[in-house]
């Protein structure tokens, strides 16, 4: 692999202040031994051999103790420029030295870990940060990294230590984050049936953001496995409170869960409240079905086409139409349907609102920039 001019200038740059610091501190006979290699080191480096260029690089650095900050800063400038195969190859030189100042050492365990990372050997990067962590317990970028190595790996035990530590620093937007990292454990506990032990998680994850709608999300669960669902429903109106747009996400929900238990009263009730004020898309279509099923055809109609007024534009009309067999008509009553049938497609449900990621299903975490609660519905 050949590099670009882009980076052999910095690196050029890089070496020959190599050479000049030497220059000025050393005995004249080691002096000419490692200007002569620097100077071939950069010839390797120009006729595009980066390879045996690194290889001349790692003989000064064992020669000569003194240029470990300089070589870190080689093997980051090729880290940056995405060579992370050389910038590996010089950092693991650097950790195997035994001479190195704690200083020195942890600086090389940090970019070696960053190279790790880079290349996807999460379990090499983790080891790393922890060492380096050790050694600078208070560095944000390395817990950053750790966290985001415990996010994708889903050990969320340790992400939400990591997380807490954050928060100690003065990182209190990881709050956040922490409340999810519970919710995810809860969540285990729930699905295995064990839901009296997702409770204490739960209530870890109110204490770090009080505001966390999936915490009361799940408490409900939990309720609802216990058949407590006048409980449930103090978690559901809490969620109704905070968040009316993730209410909606659940009023499907709410409704299968009151008609399995026979609850028609309070579910008519529901229905009631509901349609006076409805929080969104689903709600809407969940009120126009239960007049639809009673034979009030006329009324779901216009249930739906004032939601579509009020809420003007494609997202809505795609999201309407994709889960509801709704007939547009122009002015001469042709049904416009089939004909946007294939643009509305091309519009999704979900965006995050931090990296513009799209989609047709609620995710709490964004597959694409991997923040928490940032992925909601279009309006």
């Amino acid at each position: 692999m050949n590099l670009s001019p882009w980076l052999l200038v910095p690196a050029a740059i890089l070496l020959l202040l190599l050479a000049f610091q030497l220059r000025g501190r050393t005995r004249a006979g080691q002096q000419k031994k490692l200007s002569s290699l620097y100077f071939k080191g950069l010839n390797y480096l120009l006729n595009e051999q980066p390879d045996k260029a690194i290889d001349t690089f790692i003989q000064v650095l064992k020669a000569d103790a003194e240029t470990v900050e300089l070589h870190l800063a080689l093997g980051n400038l090729y880290r940056r420029k995405g060579n992370i195969e050389r910038a590996t190859r010089i950092h693991q030189s650097l950790i195997v030295r035994s001479d190195l100042d704690r200083s020195q050492r942890a600086n090389a365990l940090y970019e070696l870990g960053q190279d790790y990372y880079r290349a996807g050997l999460l379990d090499r990067a983790e080891n790393l940060f922890i060492e380096f962590i050790n050694l600078e317990p208070a560095h944000t970028q390395a817990l950053k990294l750790l966290i985001s190595i415990y996010e994708q790996e889903k050990e969320w035990s340790k992400a939400a230590e990591i997380a807490h530590k954050l928060v100690g620093l003065g990182h209190t937007e990881f709050k956040k984050n922490l409340s999810h990292y519970f919710c995810e454990l809860a969540q285990n506990k729930i699905d295995s049936h064990l839901g009296r032990a997702a409770i204490p998680l739960l209530k870890k994850a109110l204490a770090a953001d009080r505001h966390c709608v999936r915490a009361y999300d799940l408490l409900a669960r939990e309720a609802v496995q216990r058949s407590d669902l006048r409980e449930a429903k103090k978690y559901w109106k809490k969620i109704h409170r905070l968040d009316p747009a993730y209410f909606d996400e659940l009023v499907g929900q709410i409704v299968d869960i009151y008609a399995d238990n026979g609850m028609q009263p309070t579910l008519e009730r529901f229905i009631g409240r509901l349609e006076q004020d409805l929080p969104g898309l689903n709600s809407v279509l969940l009120v126009a079905d239960w007049h639809g099923h009673r034979g009030q055809q006329e009324k779901a109609e216009r249930i739906k086409r004032q939601w579509l007024q009020d809420h003007a534009g494609a997202a809505a009309l795609a999201a309407l139409n994709r889960q509801h067999d709704l007939q547009l008509l122009n002015r001469k009553g042709e049904s416009l349907t089939d004909a946007l049938q294939t643009v509305l497609e091309d519009f999704s449900e979900y965006r995050c609102i931090q990296c513009g990621y799209e989609c047709n299903i609620h995710y709490w975490q964004c597959p694409g920039c991997h923040q928490w609660n940032t992925v909601l519905r279009r309006s």
